[in-house]
């Protein structure tokens, strides 16, 4: 009997396919943006306090043409890039070597998404790493990748003379893929900004800044209302910490704006409004926003006594943030942009997400037939960061502890939201509620309120207060 060595290898043609399939471009490009934040962390050189992020920043620039992404997050170290940083996946390392990103808040865990990113682009590739006692690069070119057999694996790095004052990684992509090429035009440009906007603006409230095509991203806030009603009772979010293994979580939720009206909850019906793009949960990992503005069952709509989602809740936002110096432990998928909804940690955090979520979809349906009420009552509270706020507004002594045996420590803050008061008044309020043709209402609204777009709640209560003026 005789044995022998047969090839297990991977094609680079099956790779690169294989690996670019299920990938998105806006999120290969926020792939390359997670890469700038965990060359923070390695850096160690981010800023204690809120702004941890100040200084640091990446540069985008997308055409037709090219592709590329320049930061000054610290760069790449000559021995991970050595290691593993173009290998297909992260090499385990001996016993006596501390694993990669050991001890940092990094989200990147499978050693993939560089190398998705860029390859998903096009086939001429240069990456730059720019660090104080090291600088290289390493090319692909589109001879390496057009060897189909995958025979030689091997890229060149070359090293060089490191420049003054100069650290961070550029990333150039020529040869772009055709259908690439047509996907890089104003449109794309304005989605993706939008999306990073959003995305991003945790980690940009901290002091990161995003460039497009030399023009800043402006950051979406996070901001729910909290105050004191009208009734003495108080409108702010619910609060949940905790601590399972190497896993913290912190999660919110609350009212981001007053409860919508019967027009306005139309409006979203219909989807002529925009916000309940702000409704939902946003999921955040290691700073990175990885689900947004969430209305599914995954986060908890529908589930365990929480009703689905419909527009009666718009008002109703939360955010939830899992933490870890392992990214293995935290709730992803390998995209990065999904939750790992069967992950333990993640169905834990879910009980307390619905929790939330029935307190204030259950506070929307005490008060939706008193609106004007809920609304008067909603003017006393101010739009605040909770997570910047709760350390001042909340007293040590209001937090309630939870004893769990799954999880190490937690603790909630649940508010006494207000409730609804049956008064007898001398001239009590009626609901006036018709119909009439659009094009009507649209020029009365033109005409009166110089806005052919205002609801038509407003132009009716309009139409009633100019007709009381001339019968009094």
């Amino acid at each position: 009997m005789s044995i022998e060595s047969i090839p297990a290898s991977p094609t680079k043609a099956f790779f690169v396919e294989m690996l670019t399939r299920d990938i998105l471009l806006d999120d290969a490009i926020l792939d390359l943006l997670d890469n700038c934040i965990d060359g923070i962390q390695r850096s160690a050189a981010g800023h204690p306090g809120q702004t941890p992020y100040e200084g640091f920043e990446a540069r985008i620039d997308m055409s037709p043409t090219a592709f590329s992404i320049r930061d000054n997050c610290g760069g790449i170290p000559l021995e991970d890039a050595r290691e593993y940083v173009m290998k297909q996946g992260r090499p385990i390392r001996p016993p006596d070597r501390p694993q990669i990103d050991q001890g940092l808040y990094v989200i990147g865990s499978y050693g993939i998404g560089m190398k998705r990113a860029v390859f998903k682009m096009g086939t001429d590739i240069e990456i730059h790493s720019y660090r104080p006692k090291e600088t290289f690069t390493i090319s692909i070119s589109p001879e390496w990748l057009a060897d189909r057999e995958g025979n030689d694996w091997y890229l060149p790095l070359e090293l060089k003379e490191p420049e003054a004052g100069k650290t961070g990684t550029e990333i150039y992509v020529r040869c772009l893929h055709p259908t690439i090429s047509k996907q890089f035009n104003e449109t794309f440009e304005a989605d993706i900004r939008e999306r990073i906007a959003f995305n991003y603006s945790y980690i940009m409230s901290k002091g990161f800044r995003v460039f497009i095509n030399e023009l800043e991203v402006v950051r979406k806030n996070f901001e729910l209302l909290w105050g004191v009603s009208t009734t003495g009772e108080e409108i702010a979010p619910y609060f949940f910490e905790s601590r399972v293994g190497d896993v913290e979580i912190s999660l919110c939720v609350g009212l981001y704006r007053p409860l919508p009206t019967a027009d306005e909850e139309e409006s979203e019906t219909r989807g002529t409004k925009h916000s309940k793009e702000l409704a939902g949960w946003t999921v955040v990992c290691n700073d990175r926003v990885v689900l947004l503005c969430d209305k599914s069952r995954a986060t908890g709509w529908g589930e365990n006594g929480a009703p689905r989602y419909h527009p009666q809740f718009t008002a109703i936002t939360g955010l939830v943030e899992f933490r870890s110096q392992n990214p293995l432990s935290l709730p992803l998928t390998t995209t990065k942009r999904g939750i790992d909804a069967t992950s333990e940690v993640y169905l834990f955090a879910r009980q307390y997400m619905i929790e939330g979520l029935k307190l204030f979809t259950g506070y929307t349906n005490k008060w939706k037939k008193n609106l004007a009420q809920a609304k008067v009552s909603a003017s006393m509270a101010e739009s605040v960061d909770p997570r910047q706020a709760k350390s001042e507004r909340i007293e040590e002594s209001s937090w309630k502890k939870i004893k769990t045996t799954y999880a190490t420590e937690a603790r909630k803050y649940t508010p006494s939201l207000p409730e609804p008061r049956v008064a007898i008044q001398a001239d009590p309020l009626k609901e006036i509620k018709f119909r009439r043709e659009e094009s009507k209402i649209r020029l009365i609204a033109g005409r009166l309120l110089e806005n052919e777009d205002a609801l038509p709640a407003q132009v009716g209560e309009l139409c009633f207060d100019e007709t009381i003026k001339r019968l009094t």
